[in-house]
């Protein structure tokens, strides 16, 4: 089984602009084709489907359900995405979220509010979205007490980029995340990876933050335990 691992999207950012959703838009065709080819049934998203967490413009949701959520859902793609700080109505909880509230609708897409663990055959993922103070010992108790091998989440991990060449400070320190094999993070844009964390990285370039730097999504095979990176070729810089 193959499953495809994918950092934030950001839909609605720069305030809807279209020449930023046609570049959107172009990368999702491509995401998708991949996804067809390679036999890929199953998406993990790692949180900020959304830019804007106090408003989504009906422009922006037009937008995200003709070019990603009604091509996955008609596809039978099993889409399973977290809550991310963007996609949050208040400051710290997670009580209102823009996912919950406009993605129910679609059969085969699943909104993660709360620790869960995934079962995908022999593999087990735990999904942590955003934590902030209404959930922070949640679920750091869930991840503690957790017999599963790889975790999906938003987290904010210390001394990785948050931006090229600024390490993030005041976070999660490393070592919280050790009894896993692995960790895949969004919330930072830049790619990055150290021990056992990676930083997917944002799936295409949104700001010039994001020039020359590396751009995708992640394929995990879950018959060998082991992952590559598919690189977006499509450039907005």
């Amino acid at each position: 089984m193959k499953i495809a691992i994918i950092g934030d999207l950001h839909i609605g950012v720069k305030s809807s602009n279209e020449v930023m959703m046609r570049h959107q838009a172009r990368f999702f065709n491509f995401f998708l084709n991949e996804l067809k080819n390679r036999g890929v049934g199953t998406i993990i998203q790692l949180g900020d489907i959304w830019d804007n967490r106090r408003q989504v413009n009906f422009r922006a949701l037009q937008f995200a359900q003709e070019t990603f959520f009604e091509p996955i859902n008609d596809a039978g793609i099993e889409l399973h995405t977290l809550i991310g700080n963007h996609d949050i109505f208040y400051r710290e909880t997670l009580d209102i979220n823009s996912s919950g509230l406009l993605l129910h609708p679609y059969k085969h897409i699943h909104v993660y509010d709360e620790p869960t663990t995934l079962n995908f055959e022999k593999v087990s993922f735990d999904i942590i979205p955003w934590m902030c103070n209404d959930n922070k010992n949640i679920c750091m108790e869930y991840m503690k007490n957790s017999k599963s091998d790889y975790c999906c989440g938003h987290f904010e991990i210390n001394n990785f980029e948050v931006m090229k060449g600024i390490p993030y400070e005041n976070g999660i320190d490393e070592e919280k995340f050790g009894k896993y094999k692995q960790v895949f993070s969004g919330h930072f844009h830049i790619r990055s990876h150290r021990g056992n964390i990676t930083y997917v990285g944002t799936p295409y370039e949104l700001t010039w933050g994001d020039y020359n730097t590396p751009k995708g999504f992640l394929i995990f095979d879950t018959e060998t335990n082991s992952w590559e990176y598919v690189e977006n070729p499509i450039t907005y810089f």
